[in-house]
């Protein structure tokens, strides 16, 4: 099955650099347009279907891309965000000036002392989110989520040493592999 990948398009919150999480704002003009961008692009693909998280900026990029092609949304909850705790509304460029919190892969630590979902707890809920996803008979899927969900998909379905978080607005591709029970 192919996946195709979109984090969802820009919120003012990321054009400022905040650490948004569980946090839910919409889409702003520039992520709006991003959002018709991938729109168009994806016209052109043979999807499926749209599954997207269900937070506001996903959502919205979704409903856009729905618009242009057509294509049914389904909601599931595993692909939300990941919640940073105290950590959300926070800048990364201050995170990584902070020796509890500066390190070259920012989502591969937990700061659970900042009150944050575990790392490893996010990978099993992508990780069982794949697995479902595998049991499905579709040729292509397009996903619609978070830069940390993205990271997540990165490192469960590359070979890559330091996975990769998307751009807003960006499309990744990915396989994976149907299985029958």
């Amino acid at each position: 099955m192919r996946l195709l990948f979109v984090r969802h398009g820009q919120t003012d919150d990321n054009a400022r650099g905040l650490i948004q999480g569980r946090n839910d704002p919409p889409l702003n003009d520039n992520g709006l347009a991003q959002a018709e961008r991938i729109a168009e692009i994806l016209s052109h693909q043979d999807v499926s279907c749209i599954i997207s998280s269900p937070l506001k900026r996903a959502l919205q990029t979704a409903d856009i891309i729905s618009q242009k092609t057509g294509l049914v949304i389904e909601l599931d909850d595993r692909l939300v965000e990941r919640d940073f705790g105290l950590l959300q509304n926070h800048t990364y460029e201050d995170l990584n000036k902070h020796p509890a919190t500066g390190q070259p892969d920012f989502f591969a630590r937990d700061y659970e002392e900042f009150g944050a979902e575990p790392i490893c707890d996010m990978i099993e809920r992508v990780t069982d989110f794949l697995r479902d996803l595998s049991r499905r008979q579709e040729a292509a899927v397009l996903i619609v989520a978070h830069g940390g969900i993205g990271y997540c998909f990165d490192h469960l379905l590359t070979d890559t040493e330091l996975p990769q978080v998307a751009l807003n607005g960006q499309v990744q591709h990915y396989t994976l592999s149907n299985k029958k029970e």
